[in-house]
């Protein structure tokens, strides 16, 4: 798995066959995420992303929604296509409205896995 760098802005891998999600522990300075038609079964930790605005993970097969709980510049969250996510995560979520109602959800998520 490859670890990407501080410096890193907007990664793309999207399409590619990964196993896992790539390491963004360093990435803090990452504004863009794209990990489209990847066969991801699990969300990458975006616990350093505090920057990050855009979240792509559409057409995986994601079983858990992602933490974006660090993430507090997201504008939009892809997830649409990802057919073992409860329905209410298989969207995209667009602008601080719907950011904010992801996070009621994820939250909700969280309360009813404990």
């Amino acid at each position: 798995m490859k670890t990407y760098g501080e410096k890193a802005l907007v990664i793309n891998l999207s399409r590619q066959q990964l196993t896992k999600p790539p390491d963004l522990s360093k990435c803090v300075l990452l504004k863009q995420l794209y990990l489209s038609s990847c066969q991801l079964t699990e969300p990458p930790c975006l616990s350093s992303c505090q920057e990050l605005a855009y979240l792509d993970l559409w057409n995986n097969q994601l079983t858990e929604p992602p933490d974006v709980t660090n993430c507090t510049k997201l504008v939009r969250i892809g997830l649409d296509k990802n057919p073992a996510l409860s329905e209410g995560f298989q969207r995209e979520f667009y602008g601080a409205e719907q950011i904010a109602e992801y996070r009621r959800l994820y939250s909700e998520y969280k309360e009813n896995q404990s």
